[in-house]
């Protein structure tokens, strides 16, 4: 059967999206995009404890591939983001 885990939801008006989104628009001056995708991350495992999650990166792709590649730009807007989201978390 192979491997088998819980999938990984969050509700889109959970708090933690809403500091995330905020964060992201506030850094980039353009709305965080919210969408769901289909393969599994360690989210699950996190929001399966009782944290709330959100799933957020940089833009790049071949992720787990022979040329993956990420941008730069957006690893220091992705990281802008984090600590405000943080701030206002944890304010």
């Amino acid at each position: 059967m192979g491997l088998v885990r819980d999938s990984f939801e969050v509700e889109p008006d959970a708090t933690v999206v809403g500091a995330m989104g905020r964060a992201a628009e506030e850094v980039t001056g353009a709305p965080a995009l919210v969408y769901g995708e289909t393969y599994w991350m360690d989210a699950a495992f996190i929001q399966a404890a009782g944290i709330p999650t959100v799933v957020f990166g940089p833009a790049g792709a071949g992720a787990h591939a022979v040329e993956e590649w990420v941008d730069l730009a957006s690893v220091q807007a992705c990281s802008d983001s984090l600590v405000a989201a943080a701030r206002e978390l944890c304010a």
